[in-house]
Parts: C-alpha cells; structure tokens; sequence
C-alpha cells in the first residue's frame, strides 16, 4: 500500500491510497491490478484500476519534470482511468511564489461505468509539492514494481 496525504493532513484528513491486488508479469510488461481509494475523513470512494509500469515510469518522469515553482499542468498514463492535474493558485497572487500547489486526482467515471473515456468522475483535491509526489512515485515503483 502506498498512500499520498496532504500536506495539512493533520487537519484535512485527506489522502490517496493506492494497493496493489494483482501484479502480472508478460514478456514485455508488467500490469499492476490496483485499488485506487481517496479518503477524507468523513468518507472515501475506491475503484480498481490497471496501470503498466510504463504508466508508472511515464508518471515519475512528468513529476520529476515539474517546474520548482508550478503555475499548472498535468500528468498522463497510457491508462485513463485516473488521471491528475494541478496548479499553483499563488502564481496570479502573490510575487513570493511558493512550492506547494493543488493537486487534483480524477477517477473516470465513463471509465469505470461503461468503458468509454469521459475525462470526468470524483476528484480528491490535496495540496502537495514536487518533493512529495517524488517521494510518492519513487515509493510506487519500490512496493509494486520492485525498483
């Protein structure tokens, strides 16, 4: 289990956990079978979902690409199930920018429902940084993919 919390968990209670069912080895690839759960406290909502370890290996390289201090952007897989965006609300406001940006992690629901890509679903909104979400990638391809 690997698991993404805000930075001000203490107060949001608000948190991404990622567990691994499956993983399944081919030639070319490995398929991760995982639960995707977004939990804030009073609640949480969880799908299954399948990544490659190209999904994770792309996902690590757009974090690591992430400008020290973001104004917005995204990150892509090849999977479309879950998909993440995110932006630096203090960019418009504020001349001392700071590291810390919105993070907004969207589960598909036409995905999920009817096997079409909608680009919409139930989103978790934490705020992290880019030292974070390293740390959470590099965790990912630890437990799941032995790296």
């Amino acid at each position: 289990m690997v698991v993404l919390r805000d930075l001000n968990f203490e107060y949001s209670k608000v948190e991404m956990v990622l567990s691994l069912k499956q993983k399944r080895i081919s030639e070319n690839f490995v398929s991760l079978y995982l639960t995707v759960t977004f939990k804030f406290g009073f609640g949480e909502i969880s799908r299954d979902f399948v990544w490659t370890d190209e999904d994770v290996d792309a996902l690590a390289e757009q974090i690591e690409s992430i400008p020290e201090t973001p104004a917005f952007g995204s990150f892509a897989t090849f999977e479309p199930e879950v998909s993440m965006f995110y932006f630096n609300p203090a960019v418009e406001f504020y001349d001392d920018l700071e590291e810390e940006f919105h993070l907004y992690i969207n589960m598909d629901s036409g995905i999920f429902n009817k096997n079409i890509s909608t680009d919409t679903g139930p989103s978790l909104k934490l705020v992290t940084n880019k030292k974070t979400l390293l740390q959470w990638i590099q965790e990912v391809q630890k437990e799941f993919l032995d790296k």
